[in-house]
């Protein structure tokens, strides 16, 4: 079958955007599916809002202007092109626009949406139209199939203007479902009642089938210590008083900030990082998934301030492996010393890919 995926693709230090796009493929494509990234690059496709002056002003939205623009304005040498162009099979157009994927729709049997946030959009929509019916599949021919693949809204809770815009794209939907519990509750009021819950696509492949570019070093014991925005909390005293007391070093490696420190590891390094750590602590969705995959002791530290709601999809993933004791409440040493039955992780994991294929034929 041949397989068109929505997914986002573009950032330049998202590790978990850019794995569970590879890693949805390379499950389809070894479970012998002709499956591709569409290359839909959304960022100027939208609408032109009247009410965008008094909009600019909200705080939120000044914060997120100023920190992409000083992050975009920084080199980065973490290789992720070379990722893309070496890792990921793509569609040779780049589509900018939502209209270019309805006059010349990608030649597919089925088209995926998801993972990630793909349908993370504000109440107040109208700007967003394009990207709503782009991630939404509202293009190509009817009788082709479609369905979301651990799609996130992100939320709990999304206004009524949204939900009537966006209802009759999810009805087109052959299969839904989602990353979080919210979704679900999300989707039944959207006349959605077989929405299922699943993993995030990087569950679907095992540890060793992603790229490691480091053997183990066993004179070398560390923390791998990942970090989302520059400006986020982190209980640095705590890890530094735990790696003394344990003759640990400590590798950090930030992204989506205004870094000044820190590895900037590229994918292969990155996972190398968690692959050959003793412990992992983060405060990243993606860093939790790959300490799981890789059966690490881990701190999942939750976020705070404006991103408070993206935790919806830490405490689901926590809760499916009975893992909520990883979870940071004051003290690190309270998660790091809980002892893990990874037997029983290892076997949900496997359970899950088994109980998912059905959705690809």
């Amino acid at each position: 079958m041949k397989i068109g995926v929505m997914t986002f693709w573009w950032s330049e230090d998202n590790y978990g955007q850019l794995l569970q796009c590879f890693a949805l493929q390379k499950y389809l494509i070894e479970s012998g599916h002709d499956a591709f990234l569409i290359r839909y690059d959304p960022r100027n496709d939208y609408k032109k809002d009247k009410f965008r002056v008094f909009k600019i002003l909200n705080p939120k939205l000044v914060f997120f202007k100023i920190t992409s623009f000083l992050f975009s304005k920084k080199k980065t040498n973490r290789q992720f092109n070379t990722f893309r162009s070496d890792f990921i099979k793509s569609t040779n157009v780049l589509y900018h626009h939502y209209k270019e994927l309805v006059e010349h729709p990608p030649i597919a049997d089925m088209y995926i949406t998801g993972s990630d946030q793909v349908w993370n959009f504000p109440d107040s929509y109208v700007r967003y139209e394009n990207l709503i019916n782009a991630y939404f599949l509202n293009f190509g021919a009817s009788d082709i199939k479609r369905i979301s693949f651990a799609a996130s809204f992100s939320r709990q809770k999304i206004g009524k203007s949204l939900q009537a815009y966006i209802k009759p794209l999810l009805s087109k939907f052959d299969y839904v479902t989602v990353r979080e519990i919210e979704g679900l509750s999300l989707c039944r009021s959207l006349g959605c009642n077989n929405a299922k819950l699943i993993l995030d696509p990087t569950f679907l492949i095992n540890s060793n089938q992603y790229p490691i570019t480091e053997k183990k070093d066993s004179n070398l014991k560390y923390i791998f210590v990942y970090l989302l925005g520059s400006k986020c909390y982190y209980p640095k005293t705590q890890i530094e008083q735990f790696a003394s007391e344990n003759h640990l070093g400590i590798k950090y490696v930030y992204s989506q900030g205004n870094m000044n420190k820190g590895i900037e590891a590229s994918i292969h390094e990155w996972i190398s990082l968690i692959c050959n750590s003793e412990y992992v602590i983060t405060n990243s969705f993606h860093g939790t998934v790959f300490a799981i995959l890789f059966n690490k002791k881990f701190v999942s530290l939750p976020l705070s301030s404006f991103f408070k709601e993206a935790n919806t999809r830490l405490n689901t993933l926590l809760s499916f492996f009975q893992l909520e004791d990883s979870k940071y409440q004051d003290d690190i040493k309270v998660c790091v010393n809980y002892e893990i039955n990874w037997n029983s992780v290892n076997e949900k994991i496997i359970k899950y890919r088994d109980s998912i294929s059905y959705l690809f034929y």
